[in-house]
């Protein structure tokens, strides 16, 4: 403000500057630099009034604007109904007698009548009788002749089409006959049964090579897995305490445990997967989990530093999800593994790897341990776990749990998730004690012997018969289907234990060993009387690395 701006209020009449305005805004006193406020706001009302004289003036003649195209359209919306009426009959007229039903031929052919109501004319070819809705336009003498030449000009155009469609579907076949007959041979060699392909009539060299490339492909469907690498034998994995060491940062550890971290890329029967892997030994033994490479055909995995190696496959456990991988390499830094039974809940603990797939590799992410000993049955498979809030998504699988001092202390292999209600923070992993037991076994057999009752089965609740477990399967290898065991059929009870889900079955085996035999009491369908009939039926358990698939 100025100095010029003493502005004081004496007078009664004067308003503050800060009141409203008759529009409703603020008015800007202090812009004028003037001292009489009096003679200001007279003015600024003056010129108040004036705009408000013009504003009114132009709505009323806006209003009159409005008013007048109304019933302009009114008027046109009028005119247009009453050629519509005319064009296809006034339904007030439509089914009462005409003049000519009325006073005969000769009486209404001399009658005249100024008035279509009087005379009503029938219903233009085409008109809709049910009363068409038409789009408004302006009246026009010639609108019936426009509309009948509109439909003969569809119906031409729909000819042409037709016409034009034949034409091609014609020339395709033509085209077809004179290229051959290698087509014809083709669909004749089913009817030759038991005779290979060898009956084809010597197709040209492009079918051969695709009819080859066909049955390949099927043959490695059936056949076809991830190669097997040479077993190393003895092999050990050496657990360190953290006992006594320092904390690092989230940078430290990082910087620290990358190099020991690899990506993993595969190609199997559900198509293309992704998952992370370990470093186990400076020349190529990997770390991951199971489900990251089974039913796969082939395995590619890529270092820090960006190198791709073709993997072969060691041997890997579905009950425990660990497996590991070989790959031609040296040079490779480990990873230093901790102890798993350190852990307490609430301790930090971080995870590196690829969510989602090799575009997000080298992930990290951080959180605590939440639960130790955490009971888990996947797939039927019962698996004691770390429980961490650590972020972990598809393609984190195999990669590391790691604890706040930088060793390995699990291999995250899981999360929880739901379509129901919203999961979070809710991971898993193997604890390293596991793989301290599982890997010798695996690096001496590649595989882990378990006894087994070579069958598969799912869950009954009993509401379409009895509560157990559906025998779905039944292994050609096993001695199940010897010993009677049938599809379909309803197991209650193992060794005289009721069960009804799959992993009870696997802790009671537990306690046997391959060899033993073991009761099922089984309920069976009778097809004719629709009973249910109670059998018991011995099995002999075999290893499973035995089973034929």
């Amino acid at each position: 403000m100025y100095d010029s701006d003493d502005i004081r209020y004496q007078a009664p009449t004067e308003r503050p500057p800060w009141e409203l305005s008759p529009t409703g805004h603020l008015r800007e006193w202090f812009s004028r630099h003037s001292t009489d406020t009096e003679e200001q706001y007279e003015f600024s009302s003056q010129e108040m009034r004036r705009a408000r004289a013009v504003q009114e003036r132009r709505h009323r003649r806006q209003k009159a604007q409005r008013a007048q195209l109304s019933a302009q359209r009114a008027a046109d919306q009028a005119n247009l109904r009453r050629i519509s009426t005319s064009e296809r009959g006034d339904p007030e007229t439509v089914g009462r007698p005409t003049a000519w039903d009325q006073t005969g031929p000769q009486q209404a052919r001399g009658r005249t009548s100024s008035s279509r109501a009087q005379a009503p004319t029938q219903p233009r070819a085409g008109a809709d009788p049910r009363g068409a809705r038409y789009v408004y336009q302006r009246p026009s003498a010639a609108a019936p002749a426009s509309a009948v030449n509109r439909q003969s000009n569809r119906s031409r155009n729909l000819f042409f089409i037709v016409l034009a469609i034949c034409l091609v579907v014609l020339a395709v076949l033509v085209v077809n006959f004179a290229s051959g007959s290698d087509s014809a041979s083709i669909a004749e060699a089913p009817a030759q049964e038991d005779e290979g392909i060898d009956v084809l009539p010597e197709p040209d060299e492009s079918w051969d090579n695709a009819l080859d490339d066909i049955f390949e492909a099927e043959a490695a469907d059936e056949t076809q897995s991830l190669p097997q690498a040479e077993l190393p034998g003895a092999f050990s994995l050496e657990l360190q305490s953290s006992a006594g060491r320092e904390a690092l940062s989230y940078q430290e550890i990082y910087q620290r445990c990358l190099p020991s971290i690899v990506s993993i890329s595969t190609d199997g029967a559900e198509g293309l997967g992704s998952g992370t892997g370990i470093v186990l030994t400076e020349d190529g033994y990997i770390l991951t989990c199971n489900h990251v490479i089974e039913e796969t055909y082939t395995c590619q995995v890529t270092t820090w530093d960006d190198e791709v190696y073709e993997a072969t496959l060691v041997g890997g456990d579905a009950q425990t999800d660990l497996a590991v991988l070989k790959i031609d390499a040296s040079g490779l830094t480990p990873a230093e593994f901790g102890r798993s039974d350190e852990l307490t809940v609430g301790d930090e603990a971080l995870a590196i790897g690829d969510p989602l797939g090799s575009t997000l590799r080298g992930t990290l992410t951080n959180g605590i341990i939440s639960a130790i000993n955490r009971d888990v049955t996947v797939n039927g498979y019962q698996m004691t776990l770390i429980q961490t809030t650590a972020a972990l998504n598809s393609g984190n699988s195999g990669g590391p749990l790691i604890n706040i001092y930088g060793q390995v202390v699990g291999v995250t292999n899981m999360k929880m998730n739901s379509t129901n209600v919203t999961v979070e923070g809710l991971g898993f992993a193997v604890p390293t004690s596991v793989v301290q037991e599982i890997l010798p076994i695996l690096a001496e057999r590649g595989y882990v012997s378990r006894p087994v009752l070579g069958i598969s089965c799912i869950t009954s609740d009993g509401t379409e018969g009895p509560a157990g477990l559906i025998v779905a399967s039944i292994d050609s290898a096993s001695d199940a289907g010897a010993r009677g065991l049938l599809v379909n059929d309803c197991i209650t009870h193992v060794d005289g234990e009721p069960v009804s889900e799959v992993s009870q079955v696997r802790t009671i085996l537990e306690s046997h060993a391959i060899g033993d035999e073991i009761t099922l009491t089984v309920q069976r369908l009778d097809e004719e009387s629709g009973q249910w009939e109670e059998l018991t039926v011995t099995i002999t358990l075999m290893d499973q690395a035995d089973l034929a698939g």
